[in-house]
């Protein structure tokens, strides 16, 4: 596992042990990556803040910084992958990030302009995630939301948000949305 992109391009991160979590697939996120980067979506995120939800090892939130993000605000509540992330943070020298914990109970007055939401399949977390995320009013006109969910899983109906590309991308299915303006 690595930071495929960037200004890190090369570096290698901190896998982590066990089954707690699935890290996003190297394929994967160069596909995610590629479809930011190369179109209008870069706008959601050079020099912007983003989230990324579920965040394991860091690996999605640490390429979107090393692509050019503002700061990254990481969330995880497995104490193995927080130590992990906070080990990969370190050996990337990125300062710009935040680490909290509970992504389905995600705290008011927070603005991101891109979410990456990868929830451990099957479990209900992307909904409960969305729920929190409405609730909050985290979600505006100018966020854009990366939803990753099982391949048999239907992404979640946002309202006020339509998919703008969907795509099966490894083991799951990967959903960019924007506001409907």
């Amino acid at each position: 596992m690595q930071i495929i992109s960037g200004k890190k391009r090369g570096l290698k991160l901190y896998p982590l042990s066990g089954k707690n979590t699935r890290p996003t697939m190297t394929r994967t996120k160069k596909d995610i990556m590629n479809i930011i980067m190369n179109s209008q979506l870069r706008n959601y995120l050079v020099g912007k803040n983003v989230a990324d939800l579920f965040a394991g090892t860091g690996n999605i939130g640490l390429e979107m910084i090393s692509l050019g993000a503002k700061q990254c605000t990481f969330f995880e509540n497995d104490k193995q992958a927080i130590k992990t992330l906070k080990q990969n943070i370190k050996k990337t020298g990125f300062e710009n990030t935040l680490i909290m914990n509970d992504a389905t109970n995600i705290a008011k007055n927070q603005k991101f302009d891109l979410i990456y939401m990868d929830a451990p399949y099957n479990l209900g977390l992307t909904e409960k995630s969305i729920d929190s995320l409405i609730k909050n009013k985290i979600l505006n006109t100018n966020t854009l939301l990366i939803i990753q969910v099982a391949k048999e899983e239907e992404i979640p109906n946002i309202e006020n948000f339509v998919i703008i590309k969907e795509k099966i991308m490894g083991g799951g299915r990967v959903a960019f949305l924007t506001h409907k303006s």
